[in-house]
């Protein structure tokens, strides 16, 4: 008799070692996911060297205008240096030549008051002081019904027009009414006033010392337009032109 060996154990062994066998499909998907590892890899450093690249020439760009800006205010500080240098030496200029011309003259000053001054109006006293007048006089109301502080505001008013008084140089001091008199009908109020001249030279105002004729200051100004000078008032004429 014949007896069938059957080895069972050996057929599971071959067929597990089957099983245990890696799939074709994984490992392809192995290579392919490491080969778009690599190209990710490989663009980021290639981005990376592109950015720092424009990074390096926006900062050479902005050390170049960084340098150029340096320049330029330089250029502009020694342009005002020169600017303020020229402008002093027109300054000391008028002054030398507001010096030969002289200040302006007492008489014409007194004239230009005296045109301002109403009917209705006196001036007593006139004093100066370098720069400070003071007027003292009497004003008589035009009715009865007016009052004579009303003439003095509008005498102010007439005052402050003068182009040889300073912005607000009219100053009321004292302002006083004259005691009631049967032969007289109106008021009559006593004033002082003082006055700031212009802080503007003769060379400034010489249309107003034509206008008040004082001959002697505008023949020294015509003298240094003769001798080919020019004057403040020339310089501010041309500018225009």
């Amino acid at each position: 008799m014949y007896t069938i060996d059957i080895n069972f154990l050996k057929d599971r062994q071959a067929a597990e070692g089957v099983g245990e066998a890696q799939p074709i499909a994984d490992v392809n998907w192995l290579i392919g996911g490491g080969l778009v590892a690599f190209i990710l890899l490989a663009s980021t450093g290639l981005y990376y060297f592109v950015l720092s690249g424009q990074r390096n020439g926006l900062q050479a760009r902005v050390q170049q205008l960084t340098n150029e800006e340096e320049a330029l205010n330089r250029q502009l500080a020694d342009l005002k240096a020169k600017e303020a240098e020229i402008e002093n030496i027109d300054k000391q200029t008028q002054q030398l030549l507001a010096l030969f011309v002289g200040d302006i003259p007492a008489s014409a000053i007194l004239q230009d008051l005296r045109e301002r001054t109403p009917g209705n109006v006196k001036i007593k006293s006139f004093q100066q002081l370098d720069r400070k007048i003071t007027l003292e006089g009497e004003v008589a109301a035009s009715s009865p019904k007016d009052s004579a502080f009303d003439q003095i505001n509008d005498f102010m008013l007439k005052l402050q027009e003068s182009p040889f008084i300073a912005a607000n140089g009219v100053e009321l001091k004292s302002a006083k009414l004259n005691p009631p008199r049967k032969d007289v009908e109106v008021d009559i109020a006593q004033y002082r006033i003082e006055l700031t001249l212009t802080p503007a030279n003769a060379l400034d105002l010489e249309a107003a010392l034509q206008r008040v004729q004082s001959n002697g200051i505008l023949a020294r100004i015509a003298t240094l337009r003769q001798k080919g000078v020019a004057t403040s008032s020339q310089q501010e004429g041309e500018a225009k032109q």
